[in-house]
C-alpha cells in the first residue's frame, strides 16, 4: 500500500532570501495521541544531491522509540492540537534534540530512495 500526499521543495537562496533553511524544522507526521504505535514508515526519492549545503534532510536517530513522550511534550507547549493534526512541529527546546539524540544529517544523491 503506497500514498502519495505532496513533496518539499525550498527554493535556492538567490531565488527567495527570505526562506530562512536554517531554521528549525523538527516536526513528527503522525500524533502520538490519536494514532498509537508505528503507523507509518515514510519516505522519498531525491530529485537532487542533498549535503549541509542545500538544506539537506535532517533525523534524530532513534527519535521513534521516544515518540509519545515528544507528543506529550509538544501537546504541553502550545495550545492543544486537534486528534485529527498529524503534523506537530517539535520545540526547538525538546530534549529529544540533545544529547545523545543529536540530529544526524542524511547527504544523499539525486536518485536516492530514503527511507
Amino acid at each position: 500500500i503506497s500514498s502519495f500526499e505532496g513533496f518539499s521543495l525550498l527554493p535556492p537562496s538567490d531565488m527567495e532570501d527570505n526562506w530562512n533553511i536554517a531554521e528549525s524544522w523538527f516536526h513528527t507526521d503522525q500524533n502520538a495521541m490519536s494514532r498509537t504505535g508505528r503507523q507509518t514508515i515514510q519516505s522519498f526519492t531525491s530529485l537532487f544531491d542533498q549535503d549541509e549545503y542545500t538544506g539537506a534532510f535532517v533525523v534524530v536517530p532513534r527519535s521513534h522509540l521516544l515518540h509519545a513522550g515528544v507528543t506529550r511534550r509538544i501537546y504541553r507547549s502550545r495550545a492543544k492540537p486537534q486528534p485529527e493534526q498529524q503534523f506537530l512541529m517539535v520545540p526547538a527546546n525538546d530534549p529529544v534534540l540533545e544529547r545523545p539524540h543529536q540530529p544526524h544529517l542524511v547527504r544523499c544523491k539525486a536518485g536516492d530512495a530514503v527511507f
